[in-house]
This record gives structure tokens, sequence and C-alpha cells, in this order.
């Protein structure tokens, strides 16, 4: 026992195993060559030869005519073809910033600012139809409200159908998900097929007097005369 533990604790046998161990790695990487930066970037090569001697030299620099013809007109082709992609992606990038301001993809932002505002028809359209909807929802609610709810049901669905269409043509159509579209339709349901259900009714009469009132105020919907 004494012996074995001996042998174990020699430091000459340590030192021969680290010996066996480097040999076998520099016997691995005989005949190899690599490759390495030295402090003043210059590329250096150097190799294990077969007899263990390690030999070192600068790799000289690569001049343009030591390219064949094909890999530089390869490089340059490649060069104009990303050239012409930023372009491309610029002008697209462009085309959509223009038609999001101005509504035409061909007219730039600032000629637009120089424009004088102009009332389109259809916004004259639009206004005259929400003064009048307002004026005639009053109306039918003072004097026939049995014949509300049927108001209410056709007249929206014929807006919620418009908004949709039009909503759809931009890829807008995400959202119709929005918080007002969901107690429009929570009014409907439970004034055409719970009527009697009170605290439904309270529930959509706090949303519609509360939220969504508020949201008029700071949307800054308004009809301007």
């Amino acid at each position: 026992m004494e012996e074995n533990s001996h042998s174990e604790n020699d430091p000459s046998e340590n030192n021969k195993t680290v010996m066996d161990t480097t040999m076998d790695k520099l016997r691995q990487i005989k005949g190899k060559v690599f490759h390495m930066i030295d402090g003043n970037n210059q590329l250096v090569r150097f190799t294990f030869g077969e007899d263990g001697e390690l030999s070192l030299e600068n790799v000289p620099r690569i001049h343009l005519s030591a390219i064949p013809t094909k890999m530089l007109e390869a490089g340059k082709e490649m060069k104009d073809k990303m050239r012409t992609v930023r372009k491309n992606t610029q002008a697209r990038a462009q085309k959509k910033w223009r038609k999001a301001v101005t509504g035409d993809a061909e007219k730039s932002v600032r000629e637009h600012m120089k424009e004088v505002p102009q009332v389109k028809m259809i916004d004259k359209i639009s206004f005259t139809f929400g003064v009048l909807c307002i004026c005639g929802s009053e109306w039918l609610a003072l004097r026939q409200p049995d014949l509300f709810p049927l108001y209410y049901y056709a007249f929206m669905s014929v807006l919620l159908m418009w908004r949709f269409i039009s909503y759809s043509r931009d890829k807008y159509q995400l959202f119709m998900l929005d918080f007002c579209y969901f107690v429009n339709l929570s009014v409907v349901l439970q004034t055409a097929f719970f009527p009697t259900n009170i605290d439904w009714f309270k529930a959509n009469y706090i949303l519609c007097m509360g939220p969504l009132m508020f949201a008029i105020v700071v949307w800054k919907n308004s009809l301007v005369f």
C-alpha cells in the first residue's frame, strides 16, 4: 500500500504524464498549417513540420490583379444588386408614406403641405348625413320610441357593414375589434333578445354614458358648423 501511494505521488511520474500528453497533441498537429494575425495586423502562417519543427512566415498581401476576373465581376454585380434593392426599398417606403399622408403615392408631402385645404365632396356628404341622422334619431326617440330599436338595428347594420368594407380595403379590419363596437353589439343583443334583463341594461347604460361618452371628448369627435 505504501509503495502504491508513493508511486502515485511521485513528481517524476506526473511530469512524464504531462510530457506524454503534450507530445501526443504535437503529433496530432504535425504537418498542419495555421494562420494568425500579429500585433501589426499582418497575417502570419505557421506550420508544424513532420519533424516537429515550427516554421513562421508572413502571408503576402493579395493584389486585385491576383483575383480572377470572374470573381471581381461577381462581386461588382452583387454590389450593384444590393444598391438596386436598397433604392427600390426606399422608393416603396416613400410611396407608402406619401399615400398615408397625402392620399397619393406620387405626391410629395412637401407639396401637400403647401396646398390650400379644400373640403371634398365626400366630406360634405358625410357632414350632411351626420346632421340629418342626429336630428332624425332625436325625433324618433322622442316621438316614436317603440320604433327606435328597429331603426337602430337597421342603421347600425348598414354603418358597420360599410365600415368593414372600407377598413378591409386598407387592411384595417382588426380595428373592428375596438371597445365601441363591442358595446354596440352588447346593446343589440340585450335589447333584441333579453329586453327584461335589467342588470345587462344597466351595464350597457354605464358603458355608453361613461367610457364611450368620455372617448368623444378625448378623440375630439365633433360636427363643426
